[in-house]
């Protein structure tokens, strides 16, 4: 039996994005911090939320995603920007100019 694992994308393009290959580079995917540390583009959805004062509920449910993975993308966010809060998270987050809207 063959087994086929297709992950979600939102920039799908079709057959040809299977024979391209299924690794990605993280290099496009990633926006850095005046740190060093990389955010993916859904960490820098989530911190953006997270710094409007929603909560991982609330923020599940915009994107279309399990509490639980947005719990893990706030974990991952926190311990990137080395910070103990959401708070402290926010306020990084924007003095490194991450909470700017994404350009089109």
């Amino acid at each position: 039996m063959d087994l086929y694992v297709i992950r979600r994308r939102s920039n799908w393009d079709g057959p040809a994005d299977l024979e391209a290959g299924a690794a990605t580079s993280t290099a496009g995917r990633a926006a850095v911090n005046g740190e060093g540390s990389s955010l993916s583009r859904r960490e820098l959805e989530v911190i953006r939320m997270v710094a409007e004062g929603l909560t991982n509920r609330e923020i599940a449910g915009e994107l279309f995603l399990s509490p639980r993975t947005v719990d893990m993308h706030v974990r991952n966010i926190l311990a990137k920007l080395d910070c103990r809060s959401r708070v402290e998270a926010s306020i990084k987050a924007g003095e490194a100019g991450l909470l700017r809207p994404a350009r089109p």
